[in-house]
């Protein structure tokens, strides 16, 4: 159920739109786990795109830069120091 609510907020809000919410700090420690779900929805999005063998090298290289995003705010945020700034 969790995992449908987030993808249906980021068919919302698109994958640009959604890409530029979850990259961004969380600021409410109850949306931490939404949050985190609706990310990894978009790491397997991101992930897909590179090894697509009909992607372009711009495409890939935007898909890339959203996944060291995403996983930047993931790890910084999965730890107590950075669970504690929200």
């Amino acid at each position: 159920m969790l995992l449908t609510k987030r993808k249906t907020m980021i068919d919302e809000l698109g994958v640009q739109g959604a890409s530029i919410e979850l990259e961004s700090r969380t600021r409410n420690m109850q949306e931490f786990p939404k949050r985190n779900v609706a990310r990894m929805v978009l790491l397997d999005f991101y992930s897909r795109a590179i090894t697509d063998p009909n992607a372009n090298e711009r495409d890939k290289n935007t898909a890339f830069g959203h996944i060291d995003k995403l996983q930047e705010i993931t790890a910084r945020e999965n730890t107590k120091a950075g669970q504690g700034t929200a």
